[in-house]
């Protein structure tokens, strides 16, 4: 109030100035005119005081005085969009980041699966190469047992050989020293005829004798498994007969045996000494 008085005052010395009267028609005009003032200035402080009250909901630190309202407010309205702007860009950023750290994590995530494949083929892999050692590794083993099995059976079968030939041979030697003895025997049975025997009674004898004596050692080597063989009329067999000469015989056949010097004698069935033979020509 004391403001618009002064401001009346000062108004009415302007006019007085300038040569206006100050009639009782200019007070009334002054005092309307100061009354507008006043009225001015209260609505522009409840104005003021609105928007203050306005401003402090929306943020505390635009609480300001009615008379700093108009400084203060764009001072606080600056600020509040340049914070607004701030946590627009800091919320971008985090955007941005987010984006950044979930493109980070899916290529994180590409590359441990593609590193778990790598791991897994080379797993396989490994798994394949030793698999394939263990399979060369049976496979030579058991090469080398069925080898070892197929020498033992063969020593085995020569162990079985040895003692049957040692079982069955075992005479060989005595038997070879006997077949000049039976080839004595033989020459002294035919030397002597029947006509010779008849006008002599000893000689008869003798010859009994010698045959029962022949008879007796060929049951001998019987029993051991020696047999005689080649007499006049067989097939000539090279690998039991020795052909001692050749000669013809129209009464005979052509490849047999025609003449018997030695006999041919086997030992369970191995030939120890071949007949010697006289063979007839073939025509």
């Amino acid at each position: 109030m004391n403001h618009a008085a002064t401001s009346g005052r000062r108004l009415a010395s302007s006019l007085c100035a300038r040569g206006i009267p100050n009639t009782s028609s200019n007070s009334v005009l002054l005092n309307s005119i100061v009354d507008a003032q006043q009225w001015s200035t209260l609505l522009n402080r409840s104005v003021a005081r609105q928007h203050s009250k306005s401003l402090t909901s929306i943020h505390p630190s635009l609480t300001t005085t009615p008379q700093t309202y108009s400084r203060t407010s764009r001072r606080g309205f600056a600020s509040s969009a340049n914070d607004s702007d701030s946590d627009d860009k800091d919320n971008k950023d985090k955007e941005d980041d987010s984006e950044d750290s979930g493109d980070d994590s899916k290529e994180g995530e590409e590359e441990e699966v593609k590193a778990n494949d790598d791991d897994s083929a080379s797993q396989d892999d490994s798994e394949d190469s030793e698999l394939a050692k263990t399979k060369a590794t049976l496979s030579s083993t058991k090469d080398a047992l069925l080898r070892a099995l197929a020498e033992q059976e063969n020593i085995r079968m020569i162990a079985r050989r040895d003692v049957s030939n040692a079982t069955s041979f075992a005479v060989t030697k005595l038997a070879k020293s006997l077949l000049d003895v039976s080839d004595n025997l033989d020459r002294a049975l035919t030397a002597v005829t029947e006509e010779q025997m008849e006008g002599n009674a000893d000689l008869k004898v003798l010859h009994e004798g010698v045959s029962m004596t022949a008879d007796l050692l060929a049951k001998s080597f019987a029993s051991s498994g020696l047999t005689s063989f080649t007499e006049p009329g067989d097939t000539f067999d090279p690998e039991r007969h020795d052909a001692m000469f050749e000669y013809e015989d129209e009464a005979g056949e052509g490849g047999t045996v025609g003449q018997v010097m030695k006999k041919g004698f086997e030992l369970n069935g191995r030939v120890i000494r071949p007949g010697q033979v006289g063979v007839i020509k073939k025509k």
